[in-house]
């Protein structure tokens, strides 16, 4: 039972780290291609 319970809050939190990095990278990906687009159109 504790080995348990200490393997689901690993996993929660793992799974959260995994999940930041994600949005993070979604977010980066979308400033980028805003800035592309916008460059595009100066240009």
């Amino acid at each position: 039972m504790k080995q348990r319970k200490i393997n689901t809050i690993f996993d929660l939190s793992f799974r959260d780290i995994i999940d930041g990095i994600g949005v993070l990278i979604f977010w980066y990906a979308v400033a980028a291609g805003i800035g592309f687009l916008v460059a595009w159109g100066v240009s």
